[in-house]
């Protein structure tokens, strides 16, 4: 979807079809999203990590880097698009907090993003 146009952008849209972004592996290579359409447009954005032999695969790393680069997502939006936008695009239908759920938790700072708190179950 990097040179998605406005127009490929609307269909994705339309056919309810998720993109997942990197985009600290796509910047390695001068490449960015217009992430700021896609978001104005309602594309359904996932973030993800990409290419381990040029980036962590810290999904926070990839939150920090999104934050300090892209200025359209609150915090609470990158968290959602890491954690509960995927499971809905994967159609996986038990809550994050549902009783069968094998999910620890994790807590983060909300300015910096540093683990505060891991629960191991």
């Amino acid at each position: 979807m990097i040179k998605a146009e406005e127009s490929d952008l609307i269909r994705v849209k339309e056919n309810n079809i998720p993109v997942v972004l990197c985009p600290r592996s796509n910047a390695f290579y001068g490449l960015k999203s217009d992430i700021k359409m896609m978001k104005h447009i309602g594309v359904n954005i996932l973030f993800g990590t990409d290419n381990a032999m040029l980036n962590s695969c810290d999904i926070v790393d990839e939150i920090n880097y999104i934050k300090n680069n892209f200025k359209e997502f609150t915090i609470s939006e990158l968290i959602s698009m890491v954690t509960y936008v995927p499971r809905k695009a994967l159609n996986l239908n038990c809550s994050i907090l549902c009783p069968s759920s094998p999910a620890s938790f994790v807590v983060l700072d909300e300015k910096d993003l540093k683990t505060l708190y891991i629960s191991y179950r």
